[in-house]
C-alpha cells in the first residue's frame, strides 16, 4: 500500500484522463483487481487513471506494485499498447 499523495505522476504521455466515474463506480463495487505500478521513489509507471479512479473515491492509500524499469516512458507506452483485445465471447 502507498499513500496517494506520495504517488508522483509526473509528465505522462496519457494527458487526458477522460470520464472515470465509470471506473471508480467499479472499484467502488469489485474493487481495484490490479494495483497502481510505481518506480521504488513513488514515480507512476502505470495505473493513472486507476489512480484518478480512486481519488474520486476520496481513498488516502492505494495498493501499488513497485518495479524497476530504466525507461519509464517506454514501459508506459507499453502497458497502454502491446495488449490482445478483447473478443466479443
Amino acid at each position: 500500500m502507498m499513500s496517494i499523495e506520495d504517488i508522483r505522476v509526473g509528465d505522462r504521455a496519457r494527458k487526458d484522463m477522460g470520464d472515470v466515474s465509470a471506473l471508480a463506480e467499479s472499484i467502488r463495487e469489485h474493487g481495484l483487481l490490479h494495483p497502481v505500478v510505481v518506480l521504488e521513489d513513488g514515480a507512476l509507471v502505470a495505473g493513472g487513471r486507476r489512480l484518478a479512479a480512486v481519488s474520486l473515491l476520496e481513498w488516502t492509500e492505494v495498493p501499488v506494485t513497485v518495479v524497476n524499469v530504466r525507461d519509464l516512458l517506454s514501459a508506459e507506452r507499453d502497458e497502454n499498447a502491446i495488449r490482445k483485445d478483447l473478443t466479443p465471447t
